[in-house]
């Protein structure tokens, strides 16, 4: 049912034929390490499994083919995942929360409608979009909006009528 050989081609195989395959390490507090030439004339840690802290350490880049999900719970619901080659999603609970998007080398982050944006450690500071209509809400301290650049700051109505220039 298990077989390990060399084939003429070069290769070196490790194959079960039947049932699950397990690597077990009973040592306490060790490691299971996958290790392969690193390009140099030496040998470099790829992955580790580390029985004492209990992590997986995957120690070199890590790439995961287009559309594939890095899920991050053990309900399968949260994750973030590629549709094409310029935006990153992520999704939280089942529902797509964020797109980040790359156009033109300037980077993007979306949200959906009524997704609050929150900022400071005890997000003081949130920003909304309900689809209709847009919020700034701070509760603490003051809420400052400045013009850097030209000196004017402008807030004007839809149609244009009206506007406060500071």
């Amino acid at each position: 049912d298990i077989k390990i050989y060399h084939n003429a081609g070069g290769n070196s195989n490790f194959e079960n034929h039947s049932g699950a395959l397990y690597f077990t390490q009973y040592t306490d507090d060790e490691d299971i390490i996958f290790r392969t030439d690193n390009g140099s004339g030496g040998v470099s840690n790829y992955l580790v499994i580390d029985g004492g802290a209990e992590t997986i350490d995957f120690l070199k880049d890590t790439r995961l083919a287009a559309t594939k999900k890095l899920f991050l719970d053990g309900g399968g619901n949260t994750y973030l995942w590629e549709n094409d080659t310029d935006s990153v999603y992520m999704t939280v609970g089942g529902a797509n929360v964020m797109r980040f998007y790359e156009s033109s080398n300037v980077g993007y982050a979306y949200a959906p409608d009524n997704f609050y944006v929150g900022v400071g450690s005890g997000i003081d500071f949130t920003m909304r979009h309900d689809g209709s209509n847009s919020y700034l809400k701070n509760t603490t301290g003051n809420l400052h909006i400045r013009g850097r650049d030209y000196g004017y700051v402008t807030i004007d109505s839809n149609d244009g009528t009206e506007s406060i220039v500071c």
